[in-house]
Formats: C-alpha cells, structure tokens, sequence
C-alpha cells in the first residue's frame, strides 16, 4: 500500500544514509536501537516521531559509535 501524488506519506523509517533497495541496507532502527545487517526495522507513524527518534540521544551515540550515518526514508 503506498502513497498518492498528493497524500503523504505516513510511516517512516530510520535507515543507514544512501540504501536504495533491500540489499543496501546495513543498518536500521529495530526495537528502539541501531542494529546491523537488520532483519527488519522499525516503522515510525508520522514523520515527527521518526526525527525525535533520530535525534534522540541514544541513536546519536549510537551513531557516533559505529561510525554510520542514518536517516529518515518513507514507506511508499
């Protein structure tokens, strides 16, 4: 189920900068952490809880830790 041109998109991601497609995906937000090699991911409803999520101070440590960038990518 995706999205029209004209509706927004309503569940977010987080996953590692640049993935394009399943196979590039090496890093996500599962179960509240960044995990790696990911069998599945978290799904954010609404865009403003996947940037407080992002910007939360764990997943920025985390991210500094591993030394991976993460962003926000829609469910379409």
């Amino acid at each position: 189920m995706g999205t029209t041109e004209h509706e927004e998109p309503r569940f977010f991601f987080i996953l590692n900068k640049g993935a394009k497609s399943g196979g590039e995906i090496t890093h996500a937000v599962l179960n509240g952490s960044i995990v790696s090699k990911p069998a599945g991911w978290d799904a954010f409803h609404g865009l403003v809880l996947a940037k407080e999520k992002l910007s939360s101070e764990e997943i920025q440590r985390q991210m500094k830790e591993l030394g991976v960038e993460m962003e926000i990518v829609p469910l379409i």
